[in-house]
């Protein structure tokens, strides 16, 4: 599917209920995996399902809940790295009170 992947990758329940936030392009809290460096982080970040759509942005590959990646890349605009002690992103399947069907997600 896909060959070398670059950017990052965020879990597709940090997403969900931003709906409002990506369509407007309106920043938002959420954790990623930084691709280069297999690094998690979490960011307020603009995203956009369309590749390209910011000058400064990157990859941003989505993962869904059945662990597999969406066909094709979305847009990311990182604009702060957070202290994650202090920022805790909302996980929609949490949220739900839903449990993960594995406990590892990355």
């Amino acid at each position: 599917m896909m060959q070398e992947m670059e950017g990052y990758e965020v879990y597709e329940a940090y997403l969900d209920g931003h709906e409002g936030e990506i369509d407007r392009g309106e920043p938002f809290i959420l954790e990623v995996r930084e691709l280069e460096t297999l690094q998690r982080k979490v960011i307020m970040a603009r995203v956009s399902r369309e590749a390209g759509a910011f000058a400064e942005g990157q990859p941003l590959w989505v993962r869904r809940y059945n662990e597999e990646f969406l066909e094709a890349p979305w847009a990311i605009h990182v604009l702060e790295e957070l202290d994650e002690d202090q920022v805790q992103p909302v996980r929609a399947d949490i949220a739900r009170g839903e449990t993960p069907e594995q406990e590892r997600i990355y």
